[in-house]
C-alpha cells in the first residue's frame, strides 16, 4: 500500500538558515583578547575550524587582495577588498600559514566559495584554516594586534524541545546522544552519524553545511549524496564511492528501533523529527511496520515538493502514521534514494495527536492545478480555462463536506465568474485528483491582468493556510507568451553542452486579430544572460508547426 505526504509542517516552527554555519540554536563561535574582551565572530563555508580553543597571535593582513607576509600560525584580520573575493582573500591567508582569518565588512557576516558563471569553485576549495566574518566590532578587535587570542566555540547544553503529547522520544531515544544507538543503517556509504551533524564532505553541497537541530549539540544522523558521487572534488561525478546520475541512486536507510506501544494510550499518532536537505533529484521515503520489522506494508513518499537545486532547507517535519494500535510493534525506516545533494536528520518523536487537515497540493513536485495556457495571451485569441485542483487529506481525520471555490478576478479584484466543486468525504492520506469542475471559464476580452484563485472549503479545517492557490495571467494586444520576460529563461546544463531546443504550443482560436485583419507571427524574441563575452559563436534555428488537433486528445498523433 503507498500512500504519498509531502513535508507537513507543525505549528509554525520552520527554520531556514542562511549561509552562516551554526553548531546549534544558541552556540557561538567567538574569538577572546588577553583582556577578556569575547567577540562573536561567524564561520563561512570554506575552511576548516573544528570548534577547540585555539590561541595565537592576532596580526593584521599584510594585504586582502594579494599574497600575504604575515606569521606563520597566527590569525589574520583582512578588510573585504572589492578587488577580490573574500575567499580568494582566506586563500592568499592560507598560503601565508595563518591558522585563522578574519574578514571585516562582509555581507550579512557570510562567506561563501568563489565561482565562476557555470558554477565551478575557482577559490576557497582547499583552505586549512578557520575562515570567519566579522561586523562593526572589527574595529574594535584590531586594536588588540601583536597580542595572543583565543579561538573557540561555546556550545551550551542540548536544549531539547519535547512536542506537547510525545509518547516515545522524550528519554533520548531519537537524538543520536553519541551515536546510532538502538538504531540501524544498512551499509557504509549512506547514512552515517556524524558528531557535529556535518554536511561539508561533498562538492556543490551547500554554504550552510550543517543540520541546525535543538540537540545537535550531541550529533545527528546524515546522508552525503554529493561525496558518494564526486567524493568531494568539483567536476568528479560517478567517481565516488557510491555514484548517483539519472535512474542511478545512492540508496540508504536508517531504521528506527522496535517501538512497544502496549503502555501507551493515544487518539491519532505522528512521527515527528528535524531534518535539513538540499534537493536536486533525490526521492526520500518513510517505511513504517507493525509487527516488529518483519514487514513494511506502508510506503510514505515525503519530501516531494522541493524544486530541483534546491536551497538548504531545514525545518521540523510530522507524519500521520495512519491504523496503528497500542498492539503494534512499531517500527520505522527512512529510505533515502540520493542523487544530490545531501539529507539529515535527528529528534524523532512520536506525539499523540488529531488534526483535521485538508489542503491544495500545491508542492511543487507534486501538484497539478489547470490555469490558463499562457502567461499572456492576444485578446483576439481569449480561450476557455478548465478547472481542476488536486486536493489532499495530509491530517489524520476524516474530512467531511469538503468543497473547492473558483474564482476568476481582474486587477482591481472584481469578481468576474465563479464556480464550485463539491468533494464530500476525503479520508486521511487520500489526494482526491484530476476532479474536473462542470464549469469553465472564459478568458476576458478586456486588456488586462486577471487572477484565477482556488479556495479549499471545509469548517473542521485546523490549517488554513495551505487552502488557496493564485495563478496569474494576462490578456495583451497581440503577443503570445509562455512566462514574464524576467522568468524566460533556458539553462544549458554543462559548460561543454553546444546544442540544445526548446520550444513552446500556442492555441491559435481563430487567425485574426481584434482588429479582424490576418493574424501572423512578426517577431520572436530570444536573450542571452549571464557574461555574453563568453558566447564566443553561435547560432539559433526557428520552427513554426501547425498542428491540427483533430481528435483533440492533447497528443501529437500521426493522423492530426
Amino acid at each position: 500500500m503507498k500512500k504519498t505526504y509531502t513535508h507537513f509542517f507543525t505549528g509554525v516552527l520552520t527554520l531556514l538558515l542562511g549561509v552562516v554555519c551554526v553548531q546549534s540554536a544558541n552556540a557561538q563561535y567567538t574569538i577572546t583578547t588577553t583582556d577578556g574582551t569575547q567577540y562573536p565572530i561567524f564561520i563561512g563555508d570554506p575552511g576548516q575550524f573544528e570548534g577547540v580553543a585555539t590561541a595565537a597571535t592576532i596580526e593584521l593582513a599584510s594585504s586582502s587582495c594579494s599574497a600575504m607576509t604575515n606569521s606563520n600560525g597566527s590569525i589574520v584580520i583582512a578588510d573585504l577588498d572589492n578587488g577580490c573575493s573574500a575567499a580568494r582573500t582566506a586563500e592568499f591567508a592560507n598560503d601565508a600559514g595563518a591558522i585563522a582569518v578574519i574578514i571585516c565588512g562582509t555581507t550579512d557576516n557570510s562567506i561563501g566559495f568563489e565561482t565562476d558563471a557555470n558554477g565551478s569553485v575557482v577559490a576557497g576549495s582547499n583552505l586549512n584554516l578557520g575562515v570567519f566574518a566579522m561586523g562593526a566590532d572589527c574595529a574594535d578587535l584590531k586594536v588588540s594586534a601583536g597580542t595572543e587570542a583565543t579561538l573557540e566555540l561555546l556550545v551550551p547544553e542540548c536544549d531539547v524541545m519535547l512536542p506537547e503529547g510525545v509518547i516515545w522520544g522524550a528519554n533520548g531515544e531519537g537524538e543520536f546522544d553519541g551515536g546510532l544507538g538502538d538504531w540501524t543503517i544498512d551499509n557504509d556509504n549512506g547514512f552515517r552519524y556524524d558528531v557535529k551533524g556535518k554536511l561539508d564532505r561533498g562538492a556543490y553541497n551547500s554554504t550552510v553545511n550543517q543540520i541546525g537541530s535543538p540537540t545537535l549539540c550531541n550529533g545527528a544522523v546524515v546522508a552525503d549524496s554529493s561525496f558518494g558521487d564526486n567524493a568531494g572534488e568539483p567536476g568528479n561525478f560517478l567517481s565516488g564511492n557510491c555514484p548517483a546520475d539519472n535512474n542511478i541512486f545512492c540508496e540508504t536507510r536508517l531504521t528506527s528501533p522496535v517501538i512497544d506501544l502496549s503502555t501507551t494510550t493515544f487518539d491519532g499518532l505522528f512521527l515527528q523529527f528535524f531534518q535539513a536537505l538540499r534537493q536536486f533529484n533525490s526521492e526520500y521515503y518513510l517505511l513504517v511496520s507493525k509487527d516488529g520489522g518483519a514487514t513494511f506494508e506502508d510506503t510514505i513518499a515525503i519530501n516531494s515538493g522541493f524544486e530541483t537545486n534546491s536551497n538548504h532547507i531545514q525545518e521540523i517535519v510530522s507524519v500521520p502514521l495512519l491504523n496503528i494500535s497500542p498492539d503494534d510493534q512499531l517500527q520505522f525506516r527512512l529510505w533515502y534514494r540520493g542523487y544530490y545533494y545531501y539529507w539529515a536528520v535527528d529528534d524523532f518523536f512520536l506525539v499523540n495527536r488529531q488534526i483535521g487537515d485538508v489542503r491544495l497540493n500545491t508542492d511543487a513536485g507534486n501538484f497539478f492545478a489547470s490555469h490558463a495556457a499562457n502567461w499572456e495571451t492576444p485578446s483576439s485569441q481569449a480561450d476557455i480555462i478548465p478547472l481542476l485542483v488536486d486536493v489532499e487529506n495530509i491530517g489524520n481525520l476524516d474530512a467531511e463536506g469538503v468543497s473547492l471555490t473558483a474564482t476568476l478576478l481582474n486587477e482591481a479584484g472584481v469578481t468576474l465568474d465563479e464556480a464550485s466543486l463539491d468533494y464530500g468525504l476525503i479520508t486521511p492520506g487520500f489526494v482526491d485528483q484530476n476532479r474536473l469542475f462542470d464549469e469553465t471559464f472564459t478568458m476576458p476580452t478586456d486588456i488586462g491582468s486577471y487572477r484565477l484563485v482556488y479556495t479549499l472549503n471545509w469548517e473542521e479545517d485546523e490549517e488554513p493556510l495551505n487552502n488557496s492557490y493564485t495563478s496569474n495571467f494576462k490578456v495583451g494586444d497581440n503577443v503570445f507568451s509562455k512566462c514574464e520576460a524576467s522568468d524566460a529563461t533556458a539553462r544549458i546544463a554543462f559548460p561543454d553542452q553546444q546544442y540544445f531546443s526548446l520550444g513552446a504550443g500556442y492555441h491559435v482560436v481563430n487567425g485574426t486579430t481584434a482588429a479582424g485583419t490576418q493574424l501572423y507571427i512578426e517577431k520572436l524574441r530570444l536573450g542571452i544572460s549571464g557574461n555574453a563575452a563568453d558566447a564566443v559563436s553561435g547560432s539559433v534555428n526557428v520552427s513554426v508547426y501547425e498542428w491540427n488537433d483533430l481528435n483533440i486528445n492533447a497528443d501529437v498523433d500521426a493522423d492530426d
